[in-house]
């Protein structure tokens, strides 16, 4: 992805985007999720998240005479690697809700971090802040908590 193709998406996704944890029937699938009224910018989002738009109109919309409502969304993995890339240029909120995505996952079902990078974070308890320790191995502090808790099965 472009630089500016990244800035942009990063931008539309901190106004209209949402970053959440996966659901109770699928807790690894963190999403990324974007809904507007505007179809030609879902269509450029999808395109840049390798997704197709879809639209959505419920009877509700349609007898209120609501505009008609254009989404994309983006699960699991990929979902992770976007959200860890545009994270840097998010604002507080978004990177808050980045973080509790990111550390939703479960390394259960497939490594963000090595098993060696496991034993090394749990090592650093009591030696590092969480955050410090996030900032070295590139995840969230809510996963070093995590690790730290034994809340993991790594």
């Amino acid at each position: 992805m472009k630089k500016s193709d990244l800035y942009w998406l990063a931008g539309l996704l901190e106004g209209e985007g949402s970053f959440t944890k996966g659901n109770p029937s699928s807790p690894n699938q963190p999403r990324i999720s974007l809904q507007m009224t505007d179809e030609d910018i879902v269509a450029r989002a999808a395109e840049l998240l390798g997704r197709k738009p879809y639209s959505h109109t419920d009877r509700r919309q349609k007898m209120m005479g609501w505009k008609q409502t254009y989404q994309v969304s983006l699960r699991g993995t990929k979902a992770l690697e976007i959200m860890r890339t545009i994270r840097p240029l998010m604002g507080i909120r978004r990177r808050a809700q980045i973080d509790s995505a990111i550390a939703s996952y479960s390394p259960d079902y497939g490594l963000i971090i090595t098993q060696k990078q496991v034993r090394d974070i749990r090592r650093l308890k009591g030696k590092m802040m969480a955050v410090d320790v996030a900032k070295k191995f590139a995840i969230s502090k809510w996963y070093v908590y995590k690790i730290w808790q034994n809340k993991n099965r790594c």
